[in-house]
């Protein structure tokens, strides 16, 4: 299902516990020659943060 999204060019943020997109997301990211496919991992020396309400800009109003 991931797959099929990302193939329509839909915006994805995935949390992901256990590591089982990891090989997914490293995939995309060899593919776009790391334009997409970026994962994060948490650890308490480097905690993540980030907005999952992506937008391109665009707004209708």
């Amino acid at each position: 299902m991931v797959r099929q999204y990302y193939e329509q060019g839909a915006h994805i943020v995935l949390v992901n516990t256990g590591n089982s997109y990891q090989g997914l997301c490293n995939l995309i990211n060899r593919r776009t020659n790391g334009e997409d496919g970026v994962y994060f991992t948490y650890t308490e020396d480097n905690p993540i943060a980030f907005n999952p309400f992506y937008t391109d800009g665009a707004f209708l109003i």
